[in-house]
């Protein structure tokens, strides 16, 4: 019998499981693969290791034209690129189930199945073992949206389709590779094989790329990407993959694209099916919808992560299990979903935070835009040879606050997650004014910015 027990080991599963343990409660925490959830084993951080190689050369390409000396050209091993990528992930799995089981969960390998109650304890199948709880958290994450598209299956099944798993594994640079998909994940990958040597075409059904970006962002990180030889056909909606081709149309004509290998990465679902979660009164047809405090309807049953198909984000998820934790703990907490940081890994990397500018307008609200370009730093201008990058802020004319902050270029990502604390706490601006920040970094240029309100 235990107080809790958690269904999935991902990063809100093991760090509500360690918080509430932590809080001396009996905890089990049941996962069927690696601690860690895709995140860790199969997206973000294995992106990260292919990302971190192909940067590098690209700069290196850059120095070479500012005064290093290359003998030879600069090519990427992809194979010793995966056994990199593999160790990588084997070091971080590590750490992350010596930090659970120092806390005193109990990990459960296995298929976990909810097959209902005990009076007012749930019951928790996993190989042929029943286990009680007082409470459930269920963090099952999300899976790749598969659509019904002629050839998919097929293509899946030998190999010449791949998920964004699939593609962690693949260790070789296919000459001509095809991303359906112009989000997060195909933009980050297809970022690395161009840069591998791939020839790499990117096929979107929206106008724009990179998900909910403002179209300027957008337009500047297509240009840049364009001019590093990658191409993307835009408003294609992907019909057929055949042998050695993904067909697309768009207003009416038909297109054909050869590849080698292909990548969809359209987007993800929560991850639940299959698992008993409607045996104890949930609607497994969709996201398990939580309050802010990550209860579900049922009392009892919380659930974080990408389950609640709110903001599937690693760093989100840390966040709703601690309010879990804290909830289950009697502590007053809620979560505030208003000013989550988001980055895209690619070269020049994008950030944002809060609101858009055309969720400004579209909500009419009473803002000031401020844009500046990034030559402002002086850092910037050293570093980055793609000198298109600029940093924008949504100003909230009557409160004297931040409301949103985008930015395309270096180190965009290292920096977004200070922005985003600035809108979240609704820090007033002329607060800010007063805080002095490093030079040189491209960071300051954000300082320069508010004087411009």
């Amino acid at each position: 019998m235990y107080d809790l027990i958690v269904i999935g080991g991902g990063p809100a599963g093991n760090r509500g499981a360690e918080l509430a343990a932590k809080a001396g409660k009996k905890v089990a925490l049941i996962e069927k693969g690696k601690l860690g959830g895709t995140c860790l084993n199969e997206g973000c951080i294995p992106s990260k290791a292919f990302l971190h190689i192909s940067k590098t050369v690209e700069h290196a390409k850059a120095c070479a034209k500012e005064g290093m000396e290359i003998n030879g050209d600069i090519t990427i091993n992809q194979e010793q690129v995966v056994i990199n990528k593999d160790r990588v992930v084997k070091r971080l799995g590590a750490a992350v189930a010596s930090r659970v089981r120092n806390a005193g969960v109990e990990v459960i390998t296995g298929e976990a199945f909810v097959e209902g109650k005990d009076g007012d304890n749930f019951i928790v199948k996993v190989n042929d073992q029943k286990y009680t709880a007082k409470n459930l958290l269920l963090a099952t994450g999300s899976v790749p949206i598969i659509p019904p598209i002629e050839g998919l299956k097929e293509g899946l099944e030998r190999g010449f389709v791949l998920t964004n798993e699939g593609i962690l594994s693949l260790k070789e640079i296919p000459e001509n590779l095809v991303v359906v998909g112009a989000g997060v994940i195909g933009l980050e990958f297809g970022s690395h094989f161009n840069t591998a040597g791939s020839k790499v075409t990117v096929i979107e059904m929206l106008p724009d790329i990179g998900g909910r970006l403002d179209s300027d962002v957008s337009s500047t990180l297509r240009r840049s990407l364009e001019k590093k030889g990658m191409v993307f056909e835009t408003e294609g909606k992907v019909t057929k993959f055949g042998e050695n081709e993904v067909v697309f149309e768009r207003n009416g004509e038909t297109f054909s694209v050869p590849a080698n290998k292909v990548l969809v990465s359209i987007g993800r679902r929560p991850d639940t099916r299959n698992k008993g979660f409607e045996n104890i009164g949930l609607d497994v047809t969709r996201a398990i919808k939580t309050d802010s405090k990550m209860r579900t309807v049922i009392t009892n049953v919380y659930a974080a992560g990408d389950i609640n198909g709110i903001s599937l984000f690693t760093h989100t998820a840390y966040r709703e299990a601690e309010v879990f934790a804290n909830t289950l703990s009697g502590k007053e907490d809620n979560m505030d979903y208003s000013a989550i940081p988001f980055a895209i890994f690619t070269s020049p990397e994008v950030g944002g935070a809060g609101i858009t500018e055309a969720d400004a307008i579209s909500q009419a609200l009473d803002v000031k835009v401020v844009k500046i370009p990034l030559t402002y730093s002086g850092r910037y201008v050293v570093e980055s040879p793609d000198r298109t990058g600029f940093m924008k802020l949504i100003y909230d004319n009557k409160n004297d606050t931040l409301l949103g902050f985008s930015v395309v270029g270096s180190y965009a990502s290292e920096y977004i997650g200070m922005m985003s604390t600035l809108i979240g706490l609704k820090i007033k601006v002329e607060d800010i004014k007063t805080q002095i920040l490093p030079h040189p970094t491209v960071v300051e240029a954000f300082r320069d910015m508010l004087f411009e309100i």
